[in-house]
């Protein structure tokens, strides 16, 4: 599969087996686990690891080669609040066949209850992320090739003196990506040391550029007007869509390096500024045109029902 499967503080001499043909991912893994006794995975966007520890408590859910996975659930007591509060948060994500991850994922909340008979309500739609204005963010990226895994949480707030969930049902929504358009278009984007554009509240500018044999590097700076340092799941915690378009309508996907996010707020029209570089291999006889500021067109939605009873919260 090409996927890093390591072995993390293992004894000496362990030894694992499973059947892993023509099987998906995660059930191999969690097989393995099972059989084996005393150990758990330990999954992150590019490699999984496996390790000692308990078995989680809570069954799978698939739809097709998708698997969401619950990993525990933490409860915080705010005892230095009046009235004291408590905040509980599901962690888990998605794993899925490498390199067709969604572009998008959350978890919606149809119904949950602790056992205290607190109502902890519905959630429905991606969810918001907000930083403070005037600092950067980078994100640790993984190339989109690579990724079979994708960390998702969900928020609640039990009672203080809570012990357990008795019951939670949702279904976590994925969004995929199948059709793009145009948003902000350079036209020919090598023949200047820099060039710049906009688009509606959109902004895309090549900051500067190098070619070494067949790849070519650009360093672009994108904006997007907007009052506020928030954003919904999927739309600013991924890399832009960057795109090479040749004179004959053909399209080269770039590949993102490095991306750092800054919400500007201390300038007359506040705004994201997106610093990148994305990287093009061009293969012989492709002429580029333009250089292309993508964003979705059209978008495929699935989705995996879930739904759990009394289960343990950690304190």
């Amino acid at each position: 599969t090409g996927i890093g499967i390591f072995a993390h503080k293992l004894p000496a001499g362990t030894r694992l087996s499973v059947d892993a043909k023509e099987r998906p991912l995660a059930a191999v893994i969690d097989e393995l686990c099972r059989a084996h006794g005393g150990l758990r995975a330990a999954w992150s966007p590019a490699d999984v690891r496996i390790e000692p520890g308990p078995l989680r408590n809570f069954p799978p859910f698939d739809n097709g080669p998708f698997r969401f996975i619950i990993d525990r659930i933490d409860l915080r007591v705010m005892t230095d609040r009046v009235p004291v509060r408590a905040t509980a948060v599901l962690r888990g994500g998605v794993v899925g066949p490498r390199g067709i991850l969604p572009d998008g994922a959350w978890i919606d909340i149809e119904a949950a209850e602790d056992d205290k008979g607190t109502d902890l309500g519905k959630r429905s739609g991606p969810g918001m992320s907000v930083f403070q204005s005037n600092n950067s963010m980078s994100f640790p990226l993984v190339p989109a090739e690579d990724r079979f895994f994708e960390h998702l949480s969900w928020h609640s707030r039990p009672s203080p003196d809570a012990t357990k969930l008795t019951k939670v049902k949702g279904a976590v929504r994925m969004v995929f990506n199948v059709d793009f358009r145009t948003q902000v278009s350079l036209k020919d984007p090598t023949g200047t040391p820099t060039t710049k554009a906009k688009e509606g509240v959109a902004t895309f500018e090549i900051r500067s550029w190098n070619r070494t044999g067949a790849d070519v590097r650009f360093s672009y700076l994108v904006t997007q007007e907007a009052p506020s340092p928030s954003w919904k799941t999927g739309s600013l915690d991924r890399p832009r869509l960057i795109a090479l378009e040749d004179r004959e309508g053909r399209r080269l996907m770039g590949r993102c390096l490095s991306e750092k996010v800054m919400h500007r707020s201390n300038v007359e029209t506040p705004r994201w500024e997106i610093d990148g570089v994305s990287e093009f291999s061009i293969p012989d006889g492709f002429d580029y045109a333009t250089l292309d500021l993508l964003e979705p067109a059209e978008t495929l939605e699935l989705s995996i029902p879930f739904e759990f009873t009394d289960v343990a919260l950690t304190r």
